[in-house]
């Protein structure tokens, strides 16, 4: 697994651009494992699906964990794509696994990627942006920040917009499944 929890704290700590945003947190949180952690139980909210990886990292990320952090963060939009397919198409289980489309929106610009051809340390660099984009929030939430009412809002509109996604994946799945060619 190349992505460590309990380092990438420590590496926070240690980051004098962020010791602040970890200090704070400690205030809250003692968890080691990111399962620990309070803001996991909002991350629960994310039932995974399978969806298409990049073949080489296969077994290199918690590609579950990874959907689930997607779908939750407030600076991203997720979608399951599948591929166009017509009458002529012949069917493979292999299509009937989705794409995750990744959007990223900052001040500057928007990035749409496929997880599928991401590099290993762009996956990386996802999980630490959007752990921070986490613990951040789950700071303000666990101080009753006047935001907390806010972002408990936001949180419902994410898990409903997640759950209409995988709905909508699973029932194309089904539509789908009976035309698989088993040739």
């Amino acid at each position: 697994m190349l992505f460590d929890y309990k380092y990438f704290i420590e590496e926070l700590r240690n980051n004098p651009d962020k010791q602040n945003i970890i200090e704070e947190w400690e205030k809250h949180s003692k968890a080691q494992i990111i399962f620990e952690e309070p803001f996991f139980e909002y991350l629960k909210n994310f039932e995974p699906i399978p969806f298409k990886v990049p073949t080489e990292l296969k077994k290199d990320f918690d590609w579950n964990l990874l959907l689930q952090i997607l779908g939750a963060t407030f600076s991203s939009d997720i979608a399951f794509v599948f591929p166009d397919l017509d009458e002529n198409t012949e069917i493979t289980e292999e299509m009937l696994i989705p794409e995750l489309s990744i959007t990223v929106n900052s001040e500057k610009q928007k990035v749409t990627k496929l997880v599928s051809e991401l590099w290993s340390f762009q996956i990386m660099r996802l999980m630490e942006i959007f752990c921070v984009e986490l613990i951040e929030i789950q700071t303000l939430v666990q101080t009753k920040d006047p935001e907390a009412e806010f972002i408990e809002e936001e949180r419902k509109m994410k898990i409903k917009k997640y759950k209409y996604l995988v709905n909508e994946a699973q029932n194309y799945i089904k539509r789908n499944k009976c035309f698989i060619s088993t040739f």
